[in-house]
C-alpha cells in the first residue's frame, strides 16, 4: 500500500507520533492528572505543546480547540 492509500485512524491523519522520555515518577503523575482531569494523556501533551509555543510567541497550536480558535487547519470528519 502507498502512504496515500493506507486507511486513516480517527483524527490522526494529519498528525505525527511525538515521543518523549520522562522520569517514572513524571510519567504516572501525568497519568494521574488525566485521570483527575478526566481527560487523556494526548490531551494533555497537546495542552501542554500549547502552553510552550504560546510562551516563546508561536501563534501554532497543537490541540484541535486551540487550532480552530487560531484559524489553523485540523482533521475533519467527512
Amino acid at each position: 500500500m502507498t502512504d496515500d492509500k493506507k486507511p486513516k485512524r480517527g483524527g490522526r491523519d494529519m498528525k505525527k507520533a511525538f515521543t518523549s522520555y520522562l522520569y517514572d515518577d513524571a510519567y504516572w503523575r501525568v497519568r494521574e492528572l488525566a485521570v483527575q482531569r478526566k481527560t487523556t494523556v494526548q490531551a494533555l501533551m497537546e495542552e501542554a505543546v500549547d502552553l510552550l509555543f504560546e510562551k516563546v510567541g508561536d501563534p501554532m497550536r497543537a490541540s484541535d480547540s486551540a487550532r480552530l480558535k487560531a484559524g489553523l487547519e485540523t482533521y475533519r470528519k467527512e
